[in-house]
């Protein structure tokens, strides 16, 4: 999503062009965004409401698929 004014549309829209065609992460901001997500999945694995749906979805459709699988992955899967 792209809010700009008018006036600067046409910078706004190269910018934009360049994260998409070229975009870029080290592997320090990699390493990071990857502890952030490992962080969250664990607390989520404290919260009955997150986990009830993933048990339920592993126990309906089995690890092989990918509706027994949680879109956000696991721990082992980050």
């Amino acid at each position: 999503n792209l809010n700009v004014i008018k006036k600067n549309l046409d910078e706004a829209m190269g910018l934009a062009a360049g994260a998409l065609l070229s975009p870029r992460m080290d592997g320090k901001d990699f390493d990071r965004v990857k502890r952030l997500r490992i962080d969250a999945l664990r607390q989520e694995n404290d919260e009955p409401r997150a986990v009830a749906p993933k048990v339920s979805a592993r126990l309906l459709f089995g690890d092989a698929t990918a509706y027994g699988t949680p879109v956000g992955g696991t721990i082992k899967t980050v």
